[in-house]
This record gives structure tokens, C-alpha cells and sequence, in this order.
């Protein structure tokens, strides 16, 4: 069926005098998750990863640019005319260059200016063009039209009118409006969460703003927001986001600022046609939403309270199973839990549960074709997390199914708890970046000949994207420093394909612990996996850190858990 749409797209390039053209995972609001209806890359080749390229060709010889994380992955779900290339060995850019393309069509709501820029050659032709997956996209989903919802205000960052205020003042004097392109930003200003996109809470949206600070929002059905209205409490005009061409057309003789290199480049296209005079200007929204505010923070650890219950209860039903699970049914228990808070929303994104080898596939997903049973002795990767009203959650655990585990398991999984710990219990200086921190954590690993092939750490919204910028841990530099307040993943693993992977994460925040001293909290309060920690591998350090988390462990979850089994098998998880 795959090869069938791809063999269609392909005709279609012929037809058209097109040589290849880009398909990538993103959608018209470059979001890292798309809803269905925006799911193109899938829909035409079934690669179902959050990062990915297809360049498709008209003579037939398609190409996919992945990163590590999904390199299984994609080599399970591509058709076998597709190569599979690893971005981390040779960018888009290089490969055109190589092939001597000299024609390479594109949809520019799809790709951002700077990745245009990127790729851009003499000898290569860049031609923006409507999208052709959309003429031949058979029973096509709906598209997204969720009910907005106002975040609750004990837990946002501030007032909508007070953060304008603060944009305002940063534009105002160098052009007319300021575009705002990324749905979770405009979803932060306005404190106005929503569920176009499964696991994202989030309204697909555009906003202009003008000096004088009304609003100008375009976005899908836009009658949805008519009950909001007077809540929202700013001059806000609501548009049908067909109507976004004709509302640009309007715009000649004003000055537009917006962050060219990361805006879809159909923006620069329009402005350009309509000879609207643009300037580059970072909006600080994304930077706003990293560092949180102190409620914020504590909405993050009322949420991770009630997370911790959920999983450790999770955790427990899988051990104690008296009827053969499998990994479809383990996402199952877990959501049953959560879901027994009214504060939780939905999961942060679809939980990764994968047994035996298909832990070794970074980011698994279960289908029933796949799904494995848990059955023998076998490490079984678990990450998953949720939106609650306070705050969004992630945590990955690697449990044991069975009994006697491997000493290669214990050996493994007791260098990723080390570099896990070492990276929690570190303290830096406040111009420290991410690149120095994410080797803090992979030594252990690779002083037993391992790595990982991901980084260690993201930054985590506040009921929005599970991943969220500007910064991150990982070997790729960012300049970014790490602030006080910032949330960010800290998950170091080992995958060995065929066999098993290993992953441990917690969330934690950056506190400050002496004058322009930082460190890290743990925000996650889940036991490790007791029988594959390799204790006297531990330094005192490691052990004294342990000793600390399962400390507040017992002090903040234990007596919150309400079976009596649960809680005395909790206690002595806690014991070495």
C-alpha cells in the first residue's frame, strides 16, 4: 500500500518535470508532533518518526534523513526501495550537492527559511510548489478542531496582558507587527491550552501584533473561540486561517517583524510577493516559557507527585501480573493510572514500551502487529508521561521481567543509573551550556565502550510540547546558557539491537545553590530497578545522592500509597 502512494507521488513528479522533492516530518506549524491530518511524511511512506526527510524522486530513488534515534525504526517501517540516511553522517544539504540534483521542489509552509537557506546551491533549483501529497491523499483524517481551554491560573507564568506588554516593548519601536508563528508560544501569551495535536496541548494557530497590542489570530474554525472571548481579556480578531493570504495582502506599507531563520518560509515568500518590508526579531517567547516561574515550579512537582503514584502502581501491576501482558497493555495500565487523577489532561506522548530487542528501538511504538509478550526473563523500556492541570511529566524506567537477570544487564544498567546520578548531583556556574553537562553524564557509558545515540537531556514545557527549546543537553553545541528554573529531561541509556536498551530518566530544575553556583532537583520521585543495580559499583557519592532521593521518596509518595501490597513492595525497593 505504502509503495502504491509512493509510486503515485512519484508519477505525479514525472508528469510535472520535477526531479525530487522534500517531504518532511513537520507540518505547516513546524511542529515536532503533527495531528493526522498533517501527517504527510506517514501517510506517503509510513515512517511514523518525529524527524524525518523524505526526498523523493521521480526516477525512483527515494531517500530518508533520520537521526539515531529512529534509524530502526525506520528500517521497520520503510518501504525497501528507500534508503535510510543518518543526518549525524550526511546532511540533506551534502546529499543534493553529491547527486547533482539540480531541481528540488518544495512546500514552504513546511520547512523554515533558515533550512531553505541551508540548502541552498548554484548548481540546485529550489521551487516552492503546492503541496502534491494533498491531491492524492485518499480519506484524508478531519482536521484539527479541539475546544480551547484557559490554563488554570494558579499555575501560569503570568497574565497575558503583562507578557504582551513585555513583547511590546521589545518590537514596538522597529516595525508595525510582530508575527508570531509557533503554536505553544501563542498558547503561552494567551494562556489558552487546546488539543489540536494528540499529546500536545496546543491551539494550531498564527497571531499578528500590532504597536497599539490588539491581536490578529488565525487558526482552524475559528467559532471556537467565541466562548472565550471575554475571558481572554485582550483586543483579539479570530480568522479562518484561509483567509491568512489575502490578510497579508492587506498588509503593504508596514514593517513585519518575526524570527525569519525559524518561520516557514511561505511567510518570506508572501512578504516578498507583496513587497512587505520584514525584519528579523526574536519575540523572547520561547526563552519566557524555558525559565519558569516559582508556582510554576511547584505546580511541576504537585504534578510529579501524582505521577510518581501512578507509575509506581504501574510498575507494580506489571510485576505482579497473573496473566501474560504485552507492550501494548503495559501503555494501557499506565494511562489507567493516571487517569485516576482529575487533574491529569492526557499523556505527554504515546508511551514507548518495548521488550526484550524492541527496547533497543529509541523510540518503539507498540502496534498490535508488534507487540510483543512479556514472557521469560527480559528488560522491559518504559517511558511515558502526562499533562496534569500543574504541570507536564516524562519519566523512562527499565524494569526487569523476571528473575536472574544478566550480568552484561547489570553491568549496563548500572553505568546509565552512574551517569544519571553524576548529572543530577553536579553543580556548575551560571554560564555553563548544555554540550558540557551532556558529557558528565555519558562517561560512565563510555568507559564500559558504550553510547547513546540521542542526547541527554530536552527542556519540558508547562502544559505544552514534552520537548521544548531554546536549549538542550546533548553533544550538538547551543549557546544557550542553563538558567535557574529551566525543566529538562536527564536520560542517558544503552541500546544493543537485537538484544535490549536500557533507559533511565527523571525531569529535573535548575536551582541556584550557591551565588552563581546552580545544581539540579529531581521533579521525578520513582525507585530504580533495585536486582540491576550493581551496588558496590557505586561511588560514595552515587551512594550518598541514592541514599538522599529515596529519602524524600519515602518522606513524599510512600504514605500516599494506599494498597498495603504496593506500599510495603515500595519500601523495599527503597532499602540497600
Amino acid at each position: 500500500m505504502i509503495d502504491s502512494k509512493l509510486n503515485i507521488l512519484q508519477k505525479v513528479l514525472e508528469n510535472n518535470s520535477i526531479e525530487s522533492f522534500l517531504i518532511p516530518s513537520t507540518d505547516e506549524f513546524l511542529s515536532e508532533y503533527s495531528p493526522p491530518y498533517l501527517k504527510r511524511l506517514e501517510y506517503i511512506c509510513g515512517f511514523s518518526g518525529s524527524n524525518g526527510i523524505l526526498l523523493a524522486s521521480s526516477n525512483g530513488k527515494h531517500v530518508l534523513f533520520t537521526d539515531g534515534r529512529y534509524l530502526i525504526q525506520a528500517r521497520n517501517e520503510l518501504p525497501q526501495n528507500v534508503k535510510i540516511i543518518n543526518l549525524s553522517e550526511k546532511s540533506v544539504k551534502n546529499y543534493i550537492d553529491e547527486e547533482g540534483i539540480k531541481l528540488l521542489a518544495y512546500d514552504p509552509r513546511l520547512h523554515s527559511s533558515a533550512f531553505i537557506d541551508n540548502i541552498k546551491s548554484d548548481n540546485c533549483k529550489l521551487l516552492p510548489i503546492k503541496n502534491p501529497i494533498d491531491e492524492i491523499w485518499e480519506n484524508r483524517p478531519k482536521m484539527p478542531n479541539s475546544m480551547p481551554f484557559m490554563q488554570n491560573l494558579d499555575y501560569i507564568a503570568d497574565f497575558p496582558q503583562i507578557k504582551l506588554t513585555e513583547i511590546l516593548g521589545k518590537f514596538a519601536t522597529i516595525a508595525d507587527k510582530l508575527l508570531v508563528a509557533d503554536p505553544e508560544s501563542i498558547c503561552y501569551l494567551l494562556n489558552i491550552r487546546g488539543t489540536d495535536i494528540p499529546c500536545n496541548p496546543v491551539i494550531l494557530s498564527y497571531i499578528f501584533i500590532s504597536k497599539s497590542g490588539d491581536i490578529d489570530l488565525f487558526t482552524y474554525k475559528p467559532s471556537r473561540f467565541d466562548y472565550l472571548k471575554e475571558v481572554i481579556e485582550l483586543q483579539i480578531k479570530f480568522h479562518d486561517i484561509n483567509n491568512l493570504e489575502e490578510y497579508i495582502s492587506g498588509l503593504n506599507g508596514q514593517k513585519i517583524a518575526y524570527n525569519i531563520p525559524k518561520t516557514q518560509d511561505w511567510f518570506r515568500n508572501k512578504f516578498d510577493k507583496n513587497s512587505i518590508e520584514s525584519v528579523s526579531f526574536d519575540d523572547g517567547l520561547l526563552l519566557m516559557r524555558a525559565v519558569k516561574k516559582d508556582n510554576e515550579i511547584e505546580g511541576a512537582k504537585k504534578a510529579h507527585i501524582m505521577d510518581a503514584i501512578a507509575v509506581i502502581n504501574a510498575i507494580y501491576r506489571i510485576k505482579h501480573a497473573t496473566t501474560t501482558l504485552n507492550e501494548m497493555d503495559i501503555a494501557q495500565i499506565l494511562l489507567e493510572e493516571r487517569k485516576k487523577y482529575k487533574e491529569f489532561i492526557c499523556e505527554s506522548f504515546p508511551s514507548i514500551c518495548g521488550f526484550a530487542s524492541n527496547g533497543a528501538i529509541i523510540h518503539y511504538r507498540a502496534t498490535e502487529k508488534s507487540a510483543k509478550p512479556l514472557v521469560g526473563t527480559e528488560l522491559l523500556l518504559v517511558d511515558s508521561g502526562g499533562h496534569y492541570e500543574s504541570g507536564t511529566t516524562d519519566i523512562t524506567r527499565t524494569i526487569l521481567i523476571g528473575n536472574n537477570p544478566k550480568d552484561k544487564w547489570k553491568e549496563c544498567y548500572t553505568a546509565v543509573l552512574q551517569g544519571h546520578i553524576n548529572l543530577l548531583d553536579h553543580d556548575f556556574n551560571e554560564n555553563t551550556i548544555g554540550s558540557e553537562l551532556d558529557a558528565i553524564a555519558r562517561k560512565p557509558i563510555q568507559d564500559i565502550g558504550y553510547d547513546y545515540e540521542h542526547g541527554t537531556g530536552h527542556g519540558v514545557g508547562n502544559l505544552l510540547n514534552v520537548h521544548e527549546g531554546p536549549f538542550h543537553i546533548s553533544k550538538r553545541h547551543n549557546p544557550q546558557k542553563i538558567m535557574k528554573n529551566m525543566i529538562m529531561s536527564n536520560e542517558p541509556g544503552i541500546y544493543i539491537e537485537g538484544e535490549f536498551g536500557i533507559r533511565i530518566e527523571n525531569l529535573m530544575f535548575c536551582k541556584e545553590v550557591a551565588t552563581h553556583q546552580y545544581g539540579f532537583e529531581s521533579l521525578t520521585l520513582v525507585p530504580y530497578e533495585k536486582d540491576l543495580i550493581l551496588f558496590e559499583k557505586l561511588d560514595t557519592s552515587q551512594i550518598n545522592w541514592l541514599k538522599h532521593y529515596y529519602k524524600m521518596i519515602s518522606s513524599i509518595i510512600l504514605p500516599q500509597i494506599k494498597d498495603n501490597n504496593i506500599s510495603a513492595w515500595l519500601k523495599s525497593q527503597l532499602e540497600f
